[in-house]
């Protein structure tokens, strides 16, 4: 009860954040030759009057409408699925493929053995998420150019969704994946040397049993555990991916609506527009309540696999 309670706090300090930050009007900073060598100035009136209107139109039971006219909702709706189904491929290959991963590596290192599995996992940790992403769409910029081979499209395209979703996938899977086999290895490592693991491999049980009926089922804890880190990176790498990729997700809607539009450089005369509300409040507080809601998800599985945490609950 009392993590819903604070599940339930943090969203809501998240959609009051996510509203004050989106209908904030332009700070003013100019220069003061006094003590401070600036003055800073927030219309609040304007804020205000912002804020009102928004609230005008969230009690209408709509959204809004974006710079376009276009129903805030329903682009968002359109948006986001995308994005989901982007952010389910990848969490379940990483699930999948860097706790085969982890396993492997454990493996190795158990048996002593000089192996590349461990280097390459810490490698891909190593390497910045920003860098890696491009070094993986550059290197597929040359395939092309070089080779005239493209096996995948570069940039998302609507001719092709499937084939489009190969390069954003594998970029945003390859760093949660990493991270983990990292803690499956360790969560592995940790658990290995318990007294229990011991007394079952003295009772002539084989290697394999001791590990998939043992040592992996007591470290799913500390794998659950480190989730959460895994999921927070997903969603960092969410925004670079989509946007290098050029994927229509609600990531890139959230960064061309935090984009005041200048055409400065066509007419001077023509004032910049301001960012756009509706669409960074709907996909701002959509997102958290996404990573909110798979945290909670996670949560809630973590006493499945703990003994300890369900005779607490229990008593």
């Amino acid at each position: 009860m009392l993590t819903i309670l604070w599940e339930a706090a943090g969203i809501s300090l998240l959609v009051a954040f996510v509203v004050l930050i989106s209908t904030m009007p332009p700070i003013q900073i100019k220069p003061d030759f006094g003590s401070t060598g600036y003055t800073v100035k927030v219309d609040t009136a304007q804020w205000q009057k912002s804020l009102g209107t928004y609230w005008t139109t969230i009690k209408g039971g709509s959204l809004g409408k974006d710079r376009s006219g276009h129903p805030v909702g329903e682009l968002l709706v359109s948006r986001m699925a995308n994005s989901l189904k982007l952010m389910g491929i990848a969490m379940t290959l990483a699930l999948v493929i860097g706790a085969m991963k982890g396993v492997w590596d454990f493996n190795q290192l158990r048996r002593g053995r000089v192996s590349l599995g461990p280097l390459i996992t810490g490698l891909i940790q190593g390497i910045p998420d920003f860098w890696l992403v491009l070094l993986i769409q550059v290197s597929a910029v040359l395939v092309v150019n070089r080779l005239g081979w493209r096996p995948f499209p570069v940039a998302y395209m609507d001719e092709e969704p499937v084939a489009s979703l190969v390069y954003p996938v594998f970029c945003l899977f390859l760093i949660p994946m990493a991270y983990v086999a990292r803690i499956t290895s360790t969560a592995l490592t940790s658990v290995y040397e318990k007294e229990y693991v011991r007394t079952a491999r003295a009772k002539g049980l084989s290697e394999f049993t001791v590990i998939y009926g043992h040592v992996v089922r007591s470290a799913l804890v500390q794998i659950l555990d480190g989730l959460p880190n895994a999921l927070a990176v997903m969603f960092s790498n969410l925004l670079i991916i989509e946007y290098m990729f050029r994927y229509p997700g609600v990531t890139y809607l959230l960064k061309d609506a935090a984009n005041p539009l200048s055409y400065a450089w066509v007419d001077p005369r023509v004032p910049p527009t301001t960012p756009d509300v509706p669409v960074l409040v709907a996909a701002g507080v959509s997102l958290g309540l996404v990573f909110a809601l798979l945290y909670s998800i996670i949560a809630l599985l973590r006493p499945v696999f703990d003994p300890r945490l369900r005779e607490r609950e229990q008593a």
